[in-house]
């Protein structure tokens, strides 16, 4: 390996030898864990995400999860499903970065779409 090549680099962090594949924060020789697949996974979605306003998002969510609650039957709750995917898939996202209260609310606001049918 050149010198130059890892020159300001510290030891055991020199970029990785497959470009492209997200690898380069990580040590080499680190395998890639399932959180870090999943983010860069989920980062296109994620961007397309971002450019829809907010309010249709939470109001799309808003108005499946009030119909699946109004109706009757059994039914009903497959109506919550997308709901329950995407805060589950967001609250794993940003399960690291949440204070200890944050993420008893989270998985309270899920179990309790979980329970209601």
């Amino acid at each position: 390996m050149p010198a130059d090549r890892d020159r300001g680099q510290p030891p055991g962090n020199q970029p990785s030898a497959h470009p492209g594949d997200g690898s380069a924060d990580r040590p080499v020789g680190q395998p890639m864990t399932h959180r870090t697949r999943v983010v860069q996974a989920s980062e296109p979605v994620l961007q397309q995400l971002s450019g829809v306003r907010a309010f249709i998002v939470a109001a799309l969510v808003g108005v499946g999860v009030l119909a699946a609650m109004l109706a009757d039957n059994r039914w009903s709750a497959l109506g919550l499903l997308p709901a329950l995917a995407l805060l589950g898939w967001l609250s794993y996202l940003a399960w690291p970065a949440l204070a200890p209260m944050q993420r008893v609310l989270r998985v309270a606001v899920l179990v309790g779409l979980l329970a209601w049918p």
